[in-house]
Formats: structure tokens, C-alpha cells, sequence
């Protein structure tokens, strides 16, 4: 059987590590795995079809696929932006001031114009960094930067 579809966010530069584990069962013992591409490849952005296989010491075969899909910048910016919308930010100017620097990026991204996309996002972790314990919550705060780092690191920042 197939791992079930993935969706995965890029974690460096149009590309992510993915790994999984098709499994087999049978009554004869010796089957053997097989997947292309294998577990733990690298996978561009948008969408690849894993194809897997498996052949017991009887012969017997048996197939299946799934789908990987890689989450580039854009869509990785906009579930952020999801996400500090719900935040429990204490001060509206201030998840104003950041989803303000998140647009400005996915729009600076859409255009190509990386060095501003990655301009905002730093200016995105300068505002979480100022008001990291105080109109947001520290742990908050560092997983939206955690994130912001992460999409950095996916533009090539």
C-alpha cells in the first residue's frame, strides 16, 4: 500500500527533502520494496508521482502510486498570512503591520522581485522580534519566524 498523498512545504530553494515508506504484507516471505523516486530525494515544488512496487521471492507483483506535493513561497506565504490572521495578536495595528509586510512579499514574489519579497520578510521577523511577549506571545512568536526563516530559506534569502 501507498503512503496517502503528502503536501510539503520547500525548505530550501524551489525544493524539499521528502521521505515516506510504501508497505507490503504477504504470505511468502522475501518481498521486496521498491519506489521512484526513492525515499528521501530531493522534490522541486508543485507536484511529482511516486511510483512503488513491490515483488515477493514467489514472484507475485503488486503496484501503486501517490502523489507529493511540494508547497513553493507564494503558497507557503499565503498560509501564513492564514495563520496570523488567527493569531492572538493583543494590538490591531500590529497583525496589521504584519500582515502588511507578508502581502507586500507575496506580491513583491508574484512579480519575480525576490530582494523585496525577502526584504518584507525580514521586516515581518523584525516586527515578531520587537513585539515578541508583549502583543504577541513568545512562543508565537517564534514559530511565525520559525516560518518566515523557513520561506526565507525557499527563496534563496
Amino acid at each position: 500500500s501507498c503512503p496517502a498523498p503528502m503536501v510539503v512545504n520547500a525548505t530550501g530553494p524551489a525544493r524539499a527533502p521528502v521521505s515516506y515508506a510504501p508497505a507490503a504484507s504477504d504470505n511468502c516471505p522475501g518481498a521486496t520494496t521498491t519506489s521512484s523516486p526513492v525515499s528521501g530525494s530531493v522534490f522541486a515544488v508543485g507536484d511529482t508521482i511516486v511510483q512503488c512496487g513491490v515483488i515477493d521471492a514467489s514472484g507475485n507483483q503488486g503496484a501503486c502510486s501517490f502523489n507529493v506535493h511540494v508547497k513553493g513561497a507564494a503558497e507557503q506565504l499565503a498560509d501564513l498570512i492564514t495563520v496570523v490572521n488567527q493569531a492572538n495578536i493583543s494590538k490591531a495595528a500590529i497583525k496589521s503591520g504584519l500582515l502588511s509586510q507578508l502581502t507586500t512579499a507575496l506580491a513583491k514574489l508574484q512579480v519575480n522581485n525576490t530582494t523585496a519579497g525577502c526584504g518584507a520578510l525580514q521586516s515581518f521577523i523584525d516586527l515578531l522580534n520587537a513585539q515578541k511577549g508583549k502583543s504577541i506571545s513568545a512562543s508565537d512568536a517564534d514559530f511565525l519566524m520559525g516560518e518566515a526563516l523557513r520561506i526565507r530559506a525557499e527563496i534563496g534569502c
